[in-house]
């Protein structure tokens, strides 16, 4: 809840969105990749670190998003741009979820070999002797789709970084020089 507003101040202060934006998506990857580190029994504490990094990333970008992305319209057209926004936010985030938890499943069914035991693992249901093994391919799984997402966001970064750049300025055609007048041919006597 804080964070969009520190972006907001960091902008005022001379920031430019494009470094916040690249900044936030490098914290992201950071998060996603420190997350890896995941094992049963982790806790709380191990978890403040990476869900903290993850945070910080998303709310420095979230309202900065908006403004680069509306602030690239027409005045007249905000309305719709604002519009495709949110569609484009929320589709790209159910888009983001499905990706991540189809191959959560696709990596922790291949390690299983058995679709119904990797559906039972996914449901949380950890049970009986295998228990140990079980999570332990979960854990694993989870460091695969979370590799995948941090490697996403990092190649989008310097993307971002391109996209938000500010415009080149335009430089006016060169003048065409006035054509010298061609010699008349010197009339003999």
């Amino acid at each position: 809840m804080l964070l969009p507003q520190v972006g907001g101040l960091l902008i005022n202060h001379g920031v430019p969105a494009r470094a916040l934006v690249t900044a936030g998506l490098l914290l992201v990857a950071a998060g996603n990749a420190w997350l890896t580190t995941l094992r049963p029994g982790l806790g709380v504490a191990g978890l403040l670190g990476p869900l903290a990094t993850l945070g910080t990333g998303i709310g420095l970008m979230i309202g900065i998003t908006d403004a680069q992305a509306v602030n690239r319209v027409a005045q007249e057209r905000i309305g719709m741009a604002t519009g495709l926004l949110n569609t484009v936010r929320a589709g790209g985030g159910t888009l983001a979820t499905t990706l991540f938890g189809t191959a959560l499943a696709t990596v922790l069914q291949a390690r299983t070999d058995d679709p119904a035991r990797a559906a039972r693992i996914l449901a949380g249901s950890l049970a009986g002797p295998g228990r140990a093994v079980e999570a332990a391919w979960l854990t694993g799984a989870w460091q695969v789709a979370l590799w995948g997402a941090s490697g996403v966001c990092a190649v989008a970064a310097p993307a971002v970084w391109a996209l938000l750049s500010p415009p080149r300025p335009v430089r006016p055609a060169a003048a065409a020089a006035p054509a010298a007048p061609r010699p008349r041919p010197s009339a003999l006597p």
